[in-house]
């Protein structure tokens, strides 16, 4: 787990991250930006657990309202679009 790869000085900072509960699976791993860290996953298996329960146009406007349009301060999770293998249309 995340925890065992963090030194002694991180796990405070650690405490503070946010997650997307239910989306585990999906995690990539902590991003750490100068000060901040934040929980970093992958939207294409983001968008296939959401569409587990709602058609893919409703999943995207799912997304877009409730995870990515959620700012819930500096540890608010960031979901990485990899466009080398996911090209964008």
């Amino acid at each position: 787990m995340i925890d065992d790869e963090l030194n002694d000085g991180e796990e405070e900072e650690f405490q503070e991250i946010l997650f997307a509960e239910g989306y585990d699976e999906a995690i990539l791993g902590v991003a750490r930006q100068f000060d901040k860290m934040f929980v970093l996953y992958d939207y294409r298996k983001v968008m296939e657990i959401i569409q587990r329960d709602i058609p893919a146009d409703e999943a995207q406007e799912y997304f877009e309202d409730n995870m990515l349009g959620a700012w819930m301060g500096e540890a608010t999770p960031a979901y990485l679009i990899n466009k080398a293998r996911d090209p964008l249309e």
